[in-house]
C-alpha cells in the first residue's frame, strides 16, 4: 500500500537528496589570496572570475539517478522484491557519489587550496538511512503477506 512507513522514508530520502543537489557540497579556499570556490554538486563556481566549471557533474549524475529511482519505487509497492532492488540501488549511488565527493575533494581538484566541507554533504548520508529503513519496511510487508499466504 502506498500509505504505509516505507513511503516516508522514500519520499525524505528524495527530499534530502533533492536538497543536496540543489546546495552547495563544499568550497575551497586558496591557501594565498583569492575569493573561495563554491562546488556544488554539478558545477564549481570560480570565487575569482566567477565562471562555471562542470568537472564535477558525474556527482550530480549518481544523485539524480537515486532520486529518479527512490521517485519511481514510491510507485512500485505492489511488487515488493522490486521494490526492495530499488532502494538497493539508491543505496548503492549514494555510495557511488560519496566516492565521487572523497574523490573530487581530495585528488582532482585544485592541491593549492583547502577544502570545506558543507553540512548539505551529510544529506546523501541519511538519505541512505532512510533508504535502508524503507528497504527494512518493505522486507518486514513481504513477510507478512508470505506467513498470511501459509496460512490459508
Amino acid at each position: 500500500m502506498i500509505q504505509r512507513k516505507q513511503t516516508i522514508f522514500l519520499v525524505l530520502a528524495i527530499i534530502a537528496l533533492l536538497i543536496c543537489m540543489v546546495s552547495p557540497v563544499m568550497s575551497l579556499t586558496p591557501n594565498g589570496m583569492g575569493a573561495d570556490d563554491v562546488v556544488y554538486n554539478l558545477w564549481i563556481v570560480d570565487g575569482s572570475n566567477a565562471t562555471m566549471s562542470y568537472k564535477v557533474w558525474p556527482m550530480f549524475c549518481s544523485l539524480l539517478i537515486a532520486t529518479a529511482v527512490g521517485f519511481i519505487a514510491i510507485f512500485k509497492y505492489k511488487n515488493r522484491k522490486l521494490q526492495m532492488k530499488m532502494c538497493f540501488l539508491c543505496n548503492l549511488m549514494i555510495v557511488i557519489w560519496v566516492i565521487l565527493y572523497v574523490l573530487y575533494g581530495m585528488v582532482i581538484l585544485p592541491k593549492d587550496s583547502e577544502m570545506n566541507f558543507s553540512l548539505t554533504a551529510c544529506l546523501p548520508v541519511i538519505a541512505a538511512f532512510f533508504f535502508m529503513l524503507a528497504r527494512k519496511g518493505i522486507r518486514d510487508d513481504e513477510r507478512l503477506v508470505r506467513a498470511a499466504d501459509r496460512i490459508r
